[in-house]
């Protein structure tokens, strides 16, 4: 079965990831668990969050991970081997 995707509601977007200002990373996502040990922003940018500190200092890029997008909204790929440990939800604005 595969998960639908996610539909956004008008006028949200992912947080983009490129030039994403350091107080951002440093009082927005390290700080907090936020129910997951990634936040994933825009180009598939997954951020440590509280919740991910076992394995990644907060607030850290961690990986990039692959999103599929069409006109319905976007969804997370599944991640396979050592990357399986992650668990991470959109970071949207």
């Amino acid at each position: 079965i595969m998960d639908p995707l996610v539909p956004f509601a008008k006028g949200w977007n992912l947080v983009p990831g490129e030039g994403l200002d350091d107080s951002v990373k440093e009082k927005v996502i390290a700080p907090f668990d936020w129910g997951t040990h990634l936040l994933v922003l825009e180009k598939g940018m997954a951020y440590a969050t509280q919740g991910g500190k076992e394995r990644g200092k907060p607030g850290t890029l961690q990986m990039l991970w692959e999103m599929e997008r069409g006109p319905q909204g976007i969804k997370l790929q599944s991640l396979k081997a050592t990357h399986s440990y992650w668990h991470g939800k959109l970071f949207m604005r």
